[in-house]
C-alpha cells in the first residue's frame, strides 16, 4: 500500500519542461517533429515475483561505473550456463526490443539484457510473458561507484581525452578543439545523472520535441531542469527501486565490487565471478584532481552521495542477512 502510494505521490509530482529545457535524446534545431523521446517523470517499478520458472536480468549500466565489467561477467556467466550473450539495449535498441515484445520475438524473452538507459524493459519483458503465458519473471541489477571518483573518471574520459566524438563537449569546444569544462563544472553537468537513470523509466515514448529545441539550450545530461526543480522527489523514487527486500532493483558498488559480484551470484542465481572485480577499467588518463577540486566537485553531486552511501549500505545489509 505504501508503495502504491509512493507511486501516485511521485507522478502527481510530474510537470511540463521549462522554457529551455533540452532533452538530450533529441538533436538540436528538430523543434516541432514527433521524435522518440522519455518521460522524465519520477518512476518506481513494480515489484518482482519471489521467484518463476524462468528469469531475466537487465542490467543497467551507469556510466563510468564498472559497466564493462559488469557486461563481461554476465557474458562469462551466460557461457557457464548455455545462455545466450546478453542482449544490448540502450537508446538506439529501444525501438527492436519494443518491436520484438510487440511481436513476442526472441529478443524480448532473453535471460539477459545489458545496457544504458536499460530501466524499464522488464515492465515490456513480462507483459509479453504474460501474453504468451510464461511463467517468467524480471528483475533489475546495477552497480554504483562513489560519486566523486565516477564524475572524475568521467571527466578525463570525456573532457580531457575527448572520447567517444568528443561526448558532452559544446560546439564551440569542438572548434576550439579543447574541452574548457574543469572538474567541478562537469560535475554540475551531470548532479543527478545515476538517481535519474534508477527514477525514471527510459522507454522512448513518442512526443513533440520542445518548441526551443535548438543550439542555443545547452543539453543537460540530466535532462530538462523541471526535473531539477523537484529533485528530492527523483531521489526518492531512485531509493524506492534500490533499497529493499522487495526493490526491483540488486544494487552493488564499485568499491565492493568482488564482494557486490558474490552477492550479486547468489541473490540471481548465476555464476557471477569475483575475479573480474580485478578488471575495473574506470581511470582515463591523466593525473588525478586535487583535494580542492575534488572538493568542489562534490558540491554538485550531494543527491548522487546519498543514492550511494544508501545502496553500499543496502549491499551490506542484504550480504548480512544471506551470511555471506
Amino acid at each position: 500500500m505504501m508503495r502504491r502510494l509512493l507511486v501516485t505521490l511521485l507522478l502527481a509530482l510530474s510537470s511540463a519542461d521549462d522554457a529551455c529545457a533540452v532533452d538530450p535524446w533529441i538533436k538540436p534545431g528538430r523543434s516541432g517533429e514527433r521524435v522518440p523521446s522519455r518521460l522524465f517523470a519520477p518512476y518506481v517499478a513494480p515489484q518482482p515475483a519471489k521467484s518463476a520458472a524462468k528469469t531475466s536480468i537487465v542490467f543497467v549500466h551507469i556510466s563510468k561505473s564498472a559497466g564493462s565489467t559488469m557486461k563481461k561477467a554476465l557474458a562469462d556467466a551466460a557461457r557457464r550456463t548455455n545462455r545466450r550473450p546478453p542482449i544490448t539495449l540502450f537508446r538506439r535498441t529501444w525501438p527492436r526490443f519494443l518491436a520484438a515484445c510487440a511481436k513476442g520475438r526472441a529478443a524480448c524473452r532473453a535471460d539477459l539484457y545489458a545496457g544504458t538507459n536499460a530501466f524499464g524493459a522488464c515492465e515490456y519483458v513480462e507483459a509479453a510473458a504474460r501474453r504468451r503465458g510464461e511463467d517468467r519473471r524480471c528483475v533489475y541489477a546495477t552497480v554504483l561507484r562513489n560519486p566523486i571518483d565516477r564524475v572524475e573518471s568521467s571527466w578525463r574520459y570525456f573532457c580531457l581525452n575527448g572520447a567517444e566524438r568528443r561526448k558532452g563537449w559544446t560546439n564551440a569546444m569542438k572548434r576550439a578543439g579543447r574541452c574548457s569544462y574543469s572538474l567541478e563544472r562537469w560535475a554540475q553537468t551531470q548532479s543527478m545523472l545515476s538517481v535519474l537513470e534508477l527514477s525514471t523509466n527510459q522507454a522512448p515514448v513518442a512526443r513533440d520535441a520542445p518548441a526551443n529545441q535548438s543550439l542555443k539550450c545547452a543539453p543537460l545530461a540530466d535532462g530538462p531542469a523541471a526535473v531539477r526543480r523537484r529533485p528530492q522527489a527523483y531521489l526518492e523514487a531512485a531509493l524506492a527501486n534500490v533499497v529493499g527486500p522487495d526493490a526491483p532493483f540488486r544494487a552493488v558498488v564499485v568499491e565492493d565490487l568482488a564482494d557486490g559480484l558474490r552477492l550479486l551470484a547468489h541473490e540471481l542465481d548465476l555464476p557471477l565471478s569475483a575475479t573480474h572485480a580485478s578488471s575495473v577499467e574506470n581511470a582515463g588518463a591523466g593525473a588525478r584532481a586535487g583535494a580542492v577540486e575534488r572538493a568542489a566537485a562534490a558540491g554538485a553531486l550531494a543527491l548522487e552521495v546519498k543514492l550511494y552511501e544508501r545502496v553500499r549500505v543496502e549491499a551490506l545489509r542484504r550480504a548480512s542477512a544471506l551470511g555471506l
